[in-house]
């Protein structure tokens, strides 16, 4: 097919804006500027007039919970977004009413500074429902589970002593369990949940699969998959049935801190498994992330979940089967912990890739840490309007002057990539992770941090060509160029006026991969 007339804004150093692309055997034969020749509408069998629309390359998601996304668009009930306990409540009730199926009630999403009260849920506001099921409900960060009594009796939880290393289970003044499970202590629960089959997981994938090809999504990270998880990712990729090209990371260790085996890495055409995910810490709107320094409205410092020796020898075994190393870690005192580890790695392996995902709160000299040992970042600016009320409340003015600082990152030379964490966040398109990298917008009228803006031009490179420095995606490499896969998006406007900071941000009307259109906005209309 020969797309003509049309605003290519290639990614592609060489020829930043093209006005045409022949799209042939899934990749792209021809790239030009100006009107292409009688030979290439001769070689097409079928030539569009594009009429000046805007196209980019597609987008890549470099850490999403894609499986998790398909489980809220499924079975699990969805509380994003809700504005106080009663709704939530109901939401619950109402739930349970239509699901008697279930044996158990699960739900995710909550943010309790979304609630007049600004308090978390304990158990008896889950008892309250009069519900004889057990009842499971996830912090929006999924750092966090509140569940009811008969969660506690069928998990045979007592004692907050039983909390494993890097975690905690909450007790009321009382001394009596509220309900609350932080961190590593969420193991002790999730082992008492249905278990997911095969079909299940296929069923989340291609659900969430569909919506992110709506959005321009065609490659993706899940970080951090249990062997279940990473068996069914292999085996839609075998059969060819996998909609989106993958970069998936098998877990190093369980949330009760038992280290998990993995595969010998491998990439196929659409599934690259060649890192392995960590968690250092926990998300600084729920207050487990790991600080230097007490949080202005508690007594805590946050959790750090890993034993540092235990870690290092971990990631040197996993250097010795060819894998990269990637860790969550988000406080500055977890950030730090990493940095030591991975500053002894890239001494024993020049090659390998070393990614922080998140890396809330750096300072300079943390920066400076990173670049010499080639640290790579996976970032998410839609943190910042989704949860800006919980950083600003949880935050002191030092630490929000420095909140997931992404110029600074790249002025030091730091290869990084912006992300969306969905589920964590309601947003999936990475059109408005660009606007919130350039708004820096706290979601209630006020920006955090305005002098670590980037450019929309920043921002489109961040979740397209510049995701490739921190890990393999199959085929998927970010430029629209000869020789380079089909991987484009059509946008709903025209010119290149869109790329300016100041104007209004498009849709996307179609998705092509490989070549072939796979989403058209015409169509569900």
């Amino acid at each position: 097919m020969l797309i003509y007339n049309a605003s290519i804004y290639t990614l592609d150093d060489e020829q930043p804006e093209a006005h045409y692309l022949l799209l042939e055997n899934g990749h792209i034969a021809a790239c030009g500027q100006g009107t292409p020749d009688t030979a290439l509408f001769e070689r097409a069998r079928e030539s569009v007039d594009l009429q000046g629309k805007a196209v980019c390359p597609a987008f890549c998601d470099p850490h999403i919970h894609v499986w998790k996304v398909g489980l809220l668009r499924t079975d699990w009930l969805d509380v994003r977004g809700m504005r106080s306990l009663e709704e939530l409540k109901d939401a619950l009730a109402t739930f349970a009413a239509s699901h008697s199926d279930h044996e158990w009630i699960v739900a995710r999403g909550f943010n309790e500074q979304l609630f007049a009260s600004k308090q978390v849920p304990t158990r008896v506001d889950l008892d309250d429902l009069g519900l004889a099921r057990p009842v499971f409900l996830m912090r929006t960060c999924a750092h966090q589970v509140i569940v009811n009594s008969h969660a506690l009796l069928r998990c045979n939880i007592q004692s907050a002593n039983q909390a494993p290393p890097g975690g905690l289970i909450e007790c009321d003044s009382q001394g009596n369990l509220n309900g609350r499970f932080h961190e590593t202590a969420i193991g002790l629960l999730l082992p008492h949940l249905p278990a997911w089959t095969t079909q299940d997981y296929q069923r989340y994938i291609t659900a969430a699969s569909a919506e992110l090809l709506r959005h321009g999504v065609v490659a993706a990270c899940d970080p951090g998959v249990g062997p279940e998880l990473l068996e069914t990712y292999v085996r839609m990729a075998d059969e060819r049935s996998l909609p989106l090209k993958m970069n998936v990371m098998p877990l190093g260790m369980d949330d009760a801190g038992d280290l998990l085996e993995v595969p010998a890495p491998h990439t196929l055409d659409q599934l690259s498994i060649s890192i392995v995910k960590f968690f250092a810490d926990g998300a600084l709107s729920g207050k487990t992330a790991a600080l230097k320094r007490q949080y202005p409205t508690s007594d805590t410092m946050g959790v750090l979940r890993l034993d540092q020796e235990s870690y290092l020898q971990r990631c040197l075994e996993l250097l010795e089967k060819g894998y990269g190393i990637a860790t969550h870690a988000i406080g500055d005192r977890a950030i730090d912990q990493v940095l030591t580890v991975y500053e002894q790695l890239r001494r024993v392996s020049t090659e390998c890739i070393l990614r922080i995902e998140h890396c809330g709160l750096p300072d300079a000299a943390m920066m400076m840490r990173m670049a010499s040992a080639r640290v790579g970042v996976a970032m998410q600016p839609l943190f910042l309007p989704e949860l800006g009320a919980n950083l600003t409340v949880n935050l002191t003015t030092d630490y929000q002057e420095r909140c997931y600082p992404l110029q600074s990152l790249l002025d030091h030379g730091i290869s990084c990539a912006i992300s969306t964490d969905a589920p964590v966040v309601q947003e999936l398109r990475p059109l408005q992770s660009i606007e919130a990298a350039y708004t820096r917008s706290d979601g209630h009228g006020s920006t955090i941090a305005p002098h670590e803006s980037v450019t929309r031009r920043q921002g489109l490179a961040l979740c397209t060509r510049d995701v490739t420095a921190l890990g393999d995606y199959g085929t998927y490499c970010g430029i629209l160029k000869e020789g380079a896969p089909g991987d484009l998006v059509i946008l709903d406007c025209t010119g290149f006026d869109w790329l300016s900071d100041t104007a209004q941000l498009p849709d996307v009307a179609e998705t092509y991969v490989h070549g072939t259109s796979v989403f058209n906005k015409e169509d569900e209309g």
